[in-house]
């Protein structure tokens, strides 16, 4: 339904509905989000319909979405039981498969983005500026426009080693790429390489540190020679001077 809300707080107006068939087969409708023109509804079974409302009095439903990787490994029970919009991009929660994102400027017509690795999604908000995920390690900020999926950790302060090493995953998981914050004595020029079970380095990065000696450093989930790695399991050792620090990272698809 779309209530008027322009008069009286107290009068609230009744002025359209839409109505769409239940079959059983995804239940009841878990989040409503809401931009402009666009409402999305939202349902615990991987589906996301998009309602046209520019005419309030004539609501119409514009499309009907499977949320894509739905049903794959890591996908989760309660993954889509929550999304929101902003900047005509609709953001839903995947499951470990991260983030999703779909342009939905054209109701009738959505156009999936992507995905961002931000880990286990729980909760997503919009600002003016970002999107804010929360997920079962911390809260993610991205901006606002998901077709550059640069991420900010804003999660709990990293694990430290006695001699201060610092390295530490976020979206672990992750499904294309993966990100570190690290800390090092201030004087040292860390380097990090990335190996597969066998022990064959497949990535050697160079991380940005500050005047602290902290920083963060992006891999991509490719090896030297840009080539995406194969789904497994993965160990980022940090080196700095004469100490190593070596933390697990797990791709999955």
């Amino acid at each position: 339904r779309t209530i008027d809300l322009s008069g009286l707080p107290a009068a609230p107006e009744h002025i359209g509905e839409v109505a769409w068939p239940f079959d059983g087969q995804y239940g009841f409708s878990y989040w409503l989000a809401l931009d402009g023109t666009v409402a999305v509804v939202g349902y615990h079974g991987g589906l996301f319909r998009t309602i046209d409302v520019s005419d309030p009095t004539a609501p119409r439903i514009a499309a009907e979405v499977t949320i894509r990787g739905f049903g794959e490994p890591g996908w989760g029970y309660q993954s889509s039981w929550t999304g929101a919009l902003g900047g005509n991009v609709l953001y839903v929660g995947a499951g470990t498969l991260g983030l999703g994102a779909y342009d939905v400027r054209d109701p009738d017509a959505p156009l999936f983005l992507g995905f961002a690795s931000v880990g286990f999604v729980r909760d997503v908000q919009t600002t003016d500026r970002s999107v804010l995920i929360g997920t079962s390690t911390g809260i993610v900020r991205l901006p606002l426009d998901c077709r550059s999926l640069t991420e900010v950790a804003l999660a709990p302060e990293p694990r430290a080693t006695a001699g201060g090493l610092v390295l530490e995953p976020y979206a672990n998981p992750f499904v294309t790429g993966t990100a570190f914050r690290l800390a090092v004595p201030s004087s040292a020029r860390p380097s990090v390489d990335v190996f597969d079970v066998s022990g064959r380095r497949v990535r050697s990065l160079v991380p940005q540190i500050d005047a602290a000696g902290r920083g963060t450093l992006h891999w991509d989930g490719r090896d030297t020679a840009g080539r995406p790695v194969a789904p497994g399991v993965y160990f980022a050792h940090l080196r700095a001077g004469d100490q190593g620090i070596t933390r697990k990272v797990v791709r999955v698809r």
